[in-house]
Order: structure tokens, then sequence, then C-alpha cells
């Protein structure tokens, strides 16, 4: 008996081969990774560790040198205040 499919489940049968694999290779990853993870979990710590300790103290200076830039201005006496006469500001509503 002759099927007249053959060329169609041929084709099902590539995609379905081809997602299989997809799936193995994704598997396998995930395996060897979390296998890392397991035997190399104080190297991942330490990693992590560092990552948050290097974005807290780059927070903290950012902070500090916002606070300088901008604290600096509300102790100084309105007469050393250099300003200049006749300057307009132009604001251009639109």
């Amino acid at each position: 008996m002759r099927s007249d499919f053959k060329f169609y489940s041929d084709m099902i049968g590539n995609a379905t081969k081809k997602v299989a694999g997809i799936f193995l290779a994704v598997g396998l990853a995930l395996l060897g990774f979390s296998i890392l993870l397991f035997v190399f979990k104080m190297v991942f710590i330490f990693i992590a560790a560092a990552v948050f300790i290097a974005a807290g103290i780059w927070c903290v200076g950012t902070a500090i040198k916002i606070f300088m830039s901008v604290g600096g201005s509300k102790y100084r006496d309105s007469e050393q205040t250099e300003y200049r006469e006749n300057v307009r500001i132009h604001y251009h509503n639109r």
C-alpha cells in the first residue's frame, strides 16, 4: 500500500527531530550549569558578593559627589554670592 502523505510526514519528522535536538541541547546546558553551580558555589557567591560590593561603593561615591556639589551652596553667605546685574533668562513657551 502506498502512502500519499510521506512527503508531509518527512517534513514533520524533520521538524520534530530539530525540536528534540534543541530540547536536548538546552537540557544538557542546564544540567551542566547546575552541576557547576553546585561544585563551585563558593566561587559564584564570591563573584556575586564582589558585584554587590562594587555597586554599593559606586552608589555611595555618587551620593557623596552629589551631596558635595549641592550641599555647599546652602552654607554660603548671601553677600559673597556672585551674581550679575541686568541678566535676563529667556523662556520660550511652546
